[in-house]
């Protein structure tokens, strides 16, 4: 078969009705991530859009909301250690992963309860 996909655009992570303010302070604010404006016929389901590299992460409101505690984004870092020193300075619970060997990883969970892996290539 032809291989017609060439990669992926975004990333949709589901969160409770009222979530914008602390969805924004935590991808925003405490990850880093820069807001952008969704789509004016989208703003009135809810949610808000960040950039991420070249791709976005989409925080969209789900009425009948539960956590994704085992399906999950994971984003490519730099100065992991660095970056996860801030984030428990920031008062965040992050969980190590040693399974794989050829990367160095950990865990986090948004103000929703959704999991949210970070990692960086060893070299």
């Amino acid at each position: 078969m032809k291989n017609y996909i060439q990669g992926i655009d975004h990333v949709q992570v589901a969160a409770p009705v009222g979530c914008e303010e602390e969805a924004r302070d935590f991808y925003g604010n405490t990850i880093g991530m820069e807001e952008i404006p969704k789509p004016e016929e989208l703003k009135k389901r809810g949610g808000c859009w960040f950039k991420c590299g070249n791709q976005e992460i989409h925080i969209g409101v789900e009425r009948n909301f539960i956590p994704a505690k085992k399906a999950h984004p994971a984003f490519y870092v730099n100065e992991i250690n660095e970056f996860k020193q801030t984030l428990i300075e920031q008062g965040v619970k992050v969980i190590d992963d040693y399974a794989r060997p050829d990367v160095i990883r950990f865990y986090v969970s948004d103000p929703f309860g959704n999991r949210i892996e970070f990692m960086q290539n060893k070299d």
